[in-house]
């Protein structure tokens, strides 16, 4: 009998040295003109308190959204990128750089996570909204963006 699984939580990394020595965070900060930026997160099942470990045929795909209200005609954009398991012995963490053009258009909020497992007839997708959330910088909303 297969062991229940529930992946319903991501966690962002941060400070990867390797897969024992990083730090889970709430928020990450992401400083305009930076580039690249290292996106790291970690699959986590919280029904049992612990790191989700995918089906060795897996696809993780993150997704910052944006919608721009200002102006006369409103632009919706949204910063696809495929993420890579970047250690063999932990498939719970995946990782990918941002971009200049990525870190460019991303802007101050949440995200997206699809995890796609299997194939065919077995094929399972997660998606899973992040508690966690992206800060960018500076931002309209920063009063202490200059100290």
């Amino acid at each position: 009998m297969k062991e229940h699984r529930l992946l319903d939580l991501i966690k962002i990394l941060s400070n990867v040295v390797d897969v024992n020595n990083f730090d889970s965070i709430d928020t990450l900060h992401i400083y305009a003109g930076s580039y690249p930026v290292k996106f790291y997160l970690r699959l986590w099942q919280s029904d049992r308190g612990m790191r989700y470990m995918p089906d060795s045929n897996v696809n993780v795909k993150v997704e910052f959204m944006r919608s721009d209200t200002v102006g006369q005609t409103n632009t919706t954009q949204t910063i696809t990128k495929y993420l890579t398991q970047p250690f063999s012995e932990d498939p719970s963490i995946f990782y990918v750089d941002l971009a200049e053009d990525d870190v460019s258009k991303i802007t101050t909020g949440g995200f997206r996570i699809t995890v796609t497992e299997g194939s065919g007839a077995t094929e399972k997708t997660t998606v899973l909204y992040s508690s966690m959330t992206i800060r960018k910088r500076p931002s309209s909303d920063d009063i202490d963006c200059c100290e």
